[in-house]
Formats: C-alpha cells, structure tokens, sequence
C-alpha cells in the first residue's frame, strides 16, 4: 500500500516521535509508507536529525511565516497557550495541503492529531483520499476559553467534529483519550498504544542513583512539581532533559533551582542528542513524569521502558492503569512522597530490580510497532467506522 503519515509540524513532542518509528514500521512491513510535516521548526529538526535519517520524509514548508502567521499564533495561544510559534496550528497550509497529494494519492493518509486531521478531511473532499485520525491527548468543549472568545471553541469543535466523523476510523493513544473522544463525538475511537522497541543495551548498563524526566517543558507541563519533588527527597538526585518553549520561562526556572539551593541535585540538561537521551536513560535510577491533566501516555514512559528503566508516574496520566497492571513502576497517589521514597529504596533491592525488569521486558516485547502499524492498517481497513450516537 501507498500510506503517506502527516504532521502539522516537526516540533519535538511525543506525536513526531510515534509517526517516525510508524513510518519505520510500515516500511519495514514492506509498504510505501512516507512521512510528511506540513511546516518544520528549527527544534524539532534539532531534536529528530537522528530519527529522520532512518525513514523518508520530507517538510513542505521550511519558512514558518505567512502573512496569516500572527493570526494563527494569537488564535492558537487562546486554545494552548505554550503552542504559539512554533507549536501553531496554520490553518492556511492544511486548507491547501490535498494540492500536494494531487499527482501522488496514496492509499491511506494517517494523520497526526485532529487538527492534521483536517487537511485529510479537505482531501478527502477534493480527492477522495481515504484517512484516519490518531488522537494524542484528551478532547474537551475547550471549557476555558470565555466571554467574546467563544465562539471560536464552538467553531472549533465543529471542525473537529467533521473530522473525526468522516475518518475511515479514529485511534487514541490511550483508554483515557478514547473516553474523551466517545463522551464529546460520540466517536468509539479504538486505542492503540505506540510500540516499544527494546533497547539492546538494556539491562547491561549498571544503574545510578539518579532519576530523569524528559519533556516539551512549558507551564502546562508544570516542571514546578519536580522542585518540590527535589526538596521532599533528599537522598535523590534529579536530570530533566527536552525543549523549553520559552527560553524565559527556562531562566526563571533555572534561577528559583539556585534560590532554593538545589543547583547540585537538579540538573536542567535541555535538549541532547537522541543518543546522549538513550545513555542517560540507561543509567536512570527511574523516570518521574507529573502528568497533571495529560490522558497521552507521555512518550519518555514508554522510552524509559524500552531501556529497562521503571517509571513513576501519578494517576492522571494515560499509562497508569498499565503501569499498575503490569506492575512495571509506581503510582504516586499522593504529594507526600513517603511511598515513593519507599519505591525508590525497594528498587536497589537485586531481587526487586530483577522482578521488575523482568516485568518490562515483557511488556516492552509484548508491545512492538509492527502490531502498532499492523492494527493501525486493520482497523482502518475493517471500514465500519463505529458511531455510538
């Protein structure tokens, strides 16, 4: 099959990632499969230079500007604040973006978010191009945007609406997010976890008594909770790694480390290579991640698994309900952190680290991409997208 992948953007988040390793995948399993951001940005292309080299792709847009570009900034940043610039939806390119596919239609579009979903909406509408849809976070009537702003979450509900109900099938990335999409579509969207490829160093790097956590840092991300977390267990120490959106926010965040004195225990690293993240995840004692509000499954999770790596996480987060049921890390269910701290000591336990490690490994074996892909063509190609009302 002829299967293009859309991206809105190459921005450096967990959806770019899953549509690389599904482009990877879906070649491997002999299609012709070619992933396509509509828009590049100078950080994801810093962030993904290793990935990238392993698939075909290609950016349509290297110049982020049009003339409609401050429109587009000030309307997303009223839906998701930390998504101005280079995280901007850019209506402009997805309206126009079937004209690309005019002399190459490819079988199946899968397309990255709901809002990607649109320009395979207008594709389908222009050309007749069959897609689907893989939802990355929870859906919601936008319940924050108030007053003379509306409207313009009633419009963009709408939109979202017409997408999801006119997909060949809708994916989410977790049970919580398929929820989110029945309760406010009516749409049973089908989960479908990203893969895991186990990492062959794993299991043969000693591990040191550190802890990493790994994301697009913005206040939505709320990296204020790892500070106290800091403060609150004094026998750890703590690496955060990924892109800040906004450098500013970075500095304050860097100088409340040096007044609460924690610059030795709190290491803010940034962005790194893909290899230098690997090595360090490697070593990780743990990974952290306070998914406050996030239904996704936080992809550094499912990173931190592939190399052996347990997890702590709280409850609001996408991959709970695994974690616990795999018995694959912890679930802090309360801000105390004496339970935590108690994970922390069982984990230099030989007997404990190899029962849990034993535990990863199968589900990280048990979790490839080739079942991700395999079920995404499927399910698509099942055809009786189903509807709840």
């Amino acid at each position: 099959m002829k299967i293009k992948l859309l991206c809105r953007s190459l921005w450096p988040a967990g959806t770019q990632r899953i549509a690389i390793e599904e482009t990877k995948a879906l070649t491997h399993l002999g299609h012709d499969a070619e992933l396509i951001f509509i828009r590049a940005t100078d950080s994801g292309e810093t962030t993904y230079k290793e990935l990238l080299n392993k698939v075909e792709y290609r950016i349509l847009h290297y110049k982020n500007d049009s003339i409609l570009t401050p429109l587009y900034d000030k309307v997303t940043g009223i839906f998701m604040d930390d998504r101005r610039g280079e995280g901007r939806v850019d209506y402009n390119f997805l309206r126009d973006f079937w004209k690309e596919l005019k002399t190459d239609i490819p079988d199946l579009l899968i397309c990255h978010d709901q809002w990607a979903g649109l320009a395979g909406y207008y594709a389908k509408k222009k050309l007749g191009i069959k897609y689907s849809v893989y939802i990355h976070e929870r859906v919601s009537d936008y319940p924050w945007v108030r007053g003379l702003k509306r409207p313009l979450a009633k419009l963009a509900s709408f939109y979202e609406h017409k997408v999801l109900t006119n997909a060949e099938k809708v994916f989410a990335v977790t049970d919580k997010v398929a929820l989110t999409i029945r309760e406010k579509h009516g749409v049973e969207a089908i989960t479908n976890l990203p893969g895991t490829t186990l990492d062959p160093l794993a299991g043969n790097i000693p591990k040191e008594n550190f802890l990493i956590t790994i994301s697009n840092w913005s206040t939505v991300k709320h990296p204020e909770l790892y500070l106290e977390f800091v403060e609150s267990v004094p026998s750890i120490n703590l690496v955060m790694l990924g892109h800040w959106v906004s450098q500013k926010y970075r500095q304050d965040f860097l100088n409340e480390i040096m007044k609460r004195g924690l610059n030795d225990r709190l290491i803010v690293k940034g962005e790194v290579s893909e290899t230098q993240k690997r090595e360090t995840i490697l070593r990780a004692k743990a990974l952290i991640r306070f998914g406050v509000g996030e239904f996704g499954p936080g992809m550094a999770i499912l990173e931190a698994l592939e190399c052996l790596t347990p997890v702590i996480v709280n409850n609001d987060l996408g991959m709970s309900g695994l974690i616990k049921q795999y018995k694959i890390g912890y679930i802090m269910e309360d801000n105390s952190y004496f339970n935590t701290k108690l994970f922390l000591e069982r984990l230099d336990d030989p007997d404990f680290r190899y029962k849990i490690s034993h535990n990863i490994r199968q589900f990280v074996l048990n979790n490839s991409w080739e079942n991700h892909v395999k079920r995404l063509l499927y399910e698509t190609l099942q055809k009786s997208k189903r509807i709840t009302q």
